[in-house]
């Protein structure tokens, strides 16, 4: 079981570090980042990948009522939105690193991936009660839904990699002796779908709905363009997580970088938007070079956000109240 946490540390690590890296690349002084290849490969199944190991740990909460649900998740993934969202717009009005941030709607934009994983645990919990239980129907009743409902916080994107951790927590099995070929199939997939696969087609520029409920105008030309993140999105999650597994068998593998940084994935995740939205934004600004931001510049950053996320969650683990209002965790200490 150890060597299991372990391996669910590393990818959560792996992805952190992707998600950090990719928001580098994307706010200090690249300009047009859509079509530029890094950007293109991490936004392909980085968010899916941690959609995916968050649904693998759903299982007991999906168990709960719904009110004692919804407090636990307001308190885990909605309070943390708030209170950092809060810093960044005071310290923007007091200091003016980035106006742009200081207004009270950046409340409804920042950390949408807690966002979307709070409506993906309702919705989630909705259609299992609605199919007692039944996971096939209840899957199948919730990815339907996800074509027509409204798109608030990409959740329609992210439900089906939801699913699939919580199927792979249920059939561990299959995934363990199947493993090695979905991964090479997977890869092949990926690699097939590089090509036609662009910055553009990313939930932040083609919209997830095939209804636009402000106009009530069909949208069928997202179908594609949705069905086609939601290809790559599977094909890289499902090599990152064969890939790890497979690392994992050995018992000599050890990733205690990645491992440390997958047990605090929530902290640096809400953390390093405060520096990126203050600081990074408004005042590093780098002359783009080809492979020399990417595989120089962007990584040095990264590294310095990381050591300063560190700093901080060692401060705020030391209080109670801070670790509760920043990191929606309860109990004193790390």
């Amino acid at each position: 079981m150890s060597r299991r946490l372990s391996m669910f540390d590393a990818l959560k690590g792996f992805a952190i570090l992707m998600v950090v890296y990719t928001h580098v690349l994307q706010y200090v002084g690249i300009g047009y980042y859509l079509d530029n290849p890094f950007f293109e490969f991490t936004y392909a199944f980085h968010m899916p990948l941690f959609m995916t190991v968050s649904g693998y740990f759903s299982a007991s909460s999906l168990q709960m009522k719904l009110p004692e649900l919804l407090k636990k998740k307001t308190i885990a993934l909605l309070l943390p939105c708030i209170t950092t969202g809060l810093v960044v717009i005071v310290l923007n009005m007091l200091f003016h690193f980035a106006p742009k941030y200081a207004k009270p709607a950046y409340l409804l934009f920042n950390l949408w991936y807690l966002k979307s994983l709070f409506g993906c645990y309702i919705v989630a919990w909705l259609s299992l009660r609605c199919t007692r239980n039944k996971l096939p129907y209840a899957i199948l009743i919730s990815l339907v839904a996800s074509l027509f409902l409204p798109g608030i916080y990409h959740w329609p994107f992210m439900i089906p990699f939801f699913w699939l951790g919580y199927m792979w927590q249920k059939c561990p099995e299959w995934f363990i002796h199947n493993g090695k070929w979905a991964g090479i199939i997977a890869a092949g997939v990926f690699i097939f779908l590089w090509p036609v696969w662009n910055g553009k087609m990313t939930v932040y520029v083609t919209p997830l709905e095939l209804i636009d409920y402000r106009q009530l105008v069909w949208r069928g030309e997202n179908l594609l363009p949705h069905f086609l993140r939601l290809a790559i999105g599977l094909a890289g999650t499902v090599v990152s997580i064969s890939l790890f597994t497979w690392l994992y068998k050995n018992k000599r593998t050890n990733l205690p970088l990645l491992e440390r940084l997958g047990q605090y994935t929530l902290e640096i995740y809400a953390l390093h938007f405060i520096l990126i939205h203050l600081a990074l934004y408004h005042y590093i600004t780098i002359p783009y070079t080809s492979l020399i931001y990417e595989l120089l510049y962007c990584p040095a950053i990264t590294v310095m956000i990381l050591v300063w996320c560190a700093l901080c969650v060692l401060v705020i683990n030391r209080n109670k109240t801070a670790k509760l209002l920043f990191f929606g965790k309860q109990g004193k200490g790390s």
